[in-house]
């Protein structure tokens, strides 16, 4: 809990999962259906809390992040816990570069899909402006 009150989790913990999911309900009259439909499993590794499985999929037209693996997935990306934050608060496609070229990031499978999720994201205003207060608030309860 911070001095103001309020309350934060440690990044991917199962509480942090099911606050972000609750974010992300309030928000989904205001996001448009994402591209094409990725499954893109997660293993994140040196978590406080042992590794991490997790997955995006982009399939039903929501982002959905989740725990626990998909099955038929177009790639797997390893990843400590350190740049997974990174990456997923800054919302930055640089910072995922960046770590792919110094091997923080290793994809098995189809790496073009993982390069690409940035891009099957809502591109419309509405969508973009809605996305980036879910990025706020996730920030805001991330410890």
């Amino acid at each position: 809990m911070r001095s103001d009150g309020s309350v934060t989790f440690q990044f991917l913990s199962p509480e942090w999962v099911n606050a972000a999911h609750g974010i992300r309900e309030r928000y989904a009259d205001r996001i448009k259906p994402a591209g094409t439909g990725l499954r893109i499993n997660h293993v994140i590794t040196d978590t406080p809390f042992g590794t991490v499985e997790a997955h995006i999929d982009t399939s039903a037209g929501a982002v959905n992040l989740d725990l626990g693996h998909l099955d038929s997935p177009h790639a797997t990306v390893t990843v400590d816990y350190d740049t997974a934050k990174e990456i997923f608060l800054t919302n930055d496609p640089q910072v995922m570069m960046r770590s792919l070229l110094m091997g923080k990031l290793k994809v098995d499978g189809d790496a073009t899909a993982v390069v690409s999720l940035q891009s099957q994201l809502p591109q419309d205003d509405a969508s973009r402006a809605a996305a980036e207060e879910i990025l706020t608030e996730l920030r805001a309860i991330t410890a």
